[in-house]
């Protein structure tokens, strides 16, 4: 009996791959979408770069210190708040705005990663099978559990990912011309000024870059430093010397290497299978013969000049150093957002791996094919998680913490004067002013970058009129100085969805 030639059954599985992509974007979307107009904070950053962003215009408020109030410290460079800003023009709601900006930036980065893959295929290969291995890229950071979580928040991360992806894109597909280097380099500032953490694709540019060219890399490196530099000069010139000191300064969390170790060790067995596929595809550019014949820099020179394998090569290498920075995730109060860069790397390599193995399933070799389609099929299994299903039940499980906060934000705005409340959105819809944000002067506090005697005297002297929290005995919101003066000052009035209500104690006032 003759084998079956398994050629045949290229083209209907590229055609499937792109009608899968189309169909899990489509759920993803749909899902996401649902989620945007809820009025209730999905994460307790959203209040706090909502309350920036309505502040980012006000030089003498956007990057003021907290030692006077408002105690609240500002981060983040201002990109995304500006951005944010702009979109709220259209939409009218500043929450909304932010989480639409924040889930157009991500089906922005699987555009991102589709347009790397097609561009660095060899263009003498099938439109089809680059537009396949494209769409698989594309799609794959959708159901990524990090990503499916944080792609619809008002949080700066996924238009600084967007901006430092694409940036890397244009760098890969593009960069052997220097003018495009200078268009990748742009990008990558304006990522820093968005999040000032992105920086794994530009030193992965750097790297490749002074090994392929180093007089060409050096002029556009310096480009790039002149005008972060210069730029930083302008806003902490402008801004009266508060942004350094703010995008700096108060981001010294507490670190612990016990908890950046567990953290990325059980990350990276979560996502074992995308991992082997990345260090498959990493490891399918070397050749340790032609490297023993040629060298090491012949072979890689010559590696360099095939579009694909330079794709590779640089992919590679940002995703060791975003896998770097994610052991970062080691400070205090981090989250699983600094497992983003990461994730998305990833997707890029076994995007590249897809393209590769439609490739080998058209060659000659009956054993090649099969193994090939085996490799192929595997990706797309992987493609199609049950997550993904679930996405559809997500609003429904948000919007149950609505009920409970409607209530809470009648009590603050029937309440005369300031109110402390760590969700700040709630502050923000009820009209009332931020004074405080608990998380970022706690960690100030216990890194001993700021001296929290002021604050603590706000609950002594019963300034606020009500204390909404979820726990004053947490430690990421709340040092224990913090909590003695609410305890001594405040009592526990009732519990309200999740939040506990406090009132100040009523002091008796002897008589005369």
């Amino acid at each position: 009996m003759n084998p079956v030639d398994l050629s045949n059954f290229r083209k209907p599985f590229c055609l499937f791959l792109l009608g899968a992509a189309f169909v899990l974007t489509l759920i993803f979307l749909g899902a996401e979408i649902r989620l945007l107009r809820i009025s209730s904070q999905r994460d307790y950053g959203e209040g706090h770069v909502l309350w920036l962003t309505h502040e980012i215009l006000d030089t003498t408020r956007a990057y003021k210190p907290v030692d006077t109030l408002p105690h609240v410290a500002n981060p983040y460079t201002p990109l995304y708040m500006l951005a944010a800003r702009l979109v709220n023009l259209v939409r009218g709601d500043q929450l909304t705005a932010g989480r639409s900006l924040s889930l157009i930036s991500t089906f922005g980065i699987g555009l991102s990663l589709a347009l790397t893959v097609v561009f660095s295929a060899s263009p003498r290969t099938s439109l089809l099978l680059r537009a396949a291995s494209g769409a698989f890229a594309g799609v794959l950071p959708f159901p990524m559990d990090s990503v499916a979580r944080w792609c619809s928040l008002m949080r700066v991360d996924m238009l600084a990912l967007l901006l430092m992806y694409a940036g890397l894109g244009i760098y890969i597909t593009l960069g052997k011309r220097e003018r495009w280097q200078y268009a990748a380099a742009i990008l990558f500032v304006l990522a820093v000024f968005t999040k000032q953490t992105m920086l794994s694709a530009p030193l992965a540019c750097l790297g490749f870059g002074f090994f392929a060219d180093w007089k060409r890399t050096l002029r556009v490196g310096a480009f790039a430093s002149a005008l972060v530099l210069g730029s930083a000069w302008f806003l902490n010139h402008t801004i009266y010397g508060g942004f350094l000191t703010s995008v700096l300064g108060y981001n010294m969390n507490p670190f612990s290497w016990k908890a950046a170790s567990v953290l990325t060790y059980s990350h990276l067995r979560e996502c074992l299978p995308w991992l082997a596929i990345a260090i498959a595809a990493f490891a399918s550019i070397w050749n340790i013969p032609r490297i023993r014949l040629l060298g090491w820099k012949r072979f890689l020179e010559a590696r360099s000049a095939n579009p694909h394998s330079r794709a590779v090569l640089v992919a590679g290498l940002n995703t060791v150093l975003a896998l770097v920075s994610m052991v970062s995730i080691g400070k205090m109060g981090a989250s699983y957002n600094y497992t983003l860069g990461w994730d998305i790397s990833v997707c890029l390599l076994c995007g590249l791996f897809m393209y590769r193995m439609l490739a080998a399933w058209s060659r000659g070799g009956h054993t090649g094919r099969a193994a090939a389609v085996a490799c192929t099929a595997l990706l797309l299994g992987l493609l199609l998680p049950s997550t993904t299903l679930g996405l559809g039940l997500r609003p429904w499980a948000v919007s149950r913490a609505v009920e409970g906060e409607r209530e809470i934000l009648g009590r603050i705005r029937q309440t005369p004067g300031p109110v402390f409340s760590e969700n700040l959105t709630l502050l923000i819809q009820a009209g009332k002013p931020v004074e405080v944000e608990p998380a970022t002067v706690t960690f100030l506090a216990l890194s001993g970058g700021w001296d929290e005697r002021p604050y603590v005297r706000l609950f002594d002297r019963q300034y606020f009129s009500l204390v909404v929290a979820h726990d004053i005995y947490s430690g990421d919101r709340y040092t224990p100085a913090v909590t003695s003066a609410i305890e001594r000052n405040y009592v526990r009035e009732q519990e309200i969805g999740g939040y506990s209500i406090y009132r100040p104690i009523q002091r008796v006032v002897p008589a005369r």
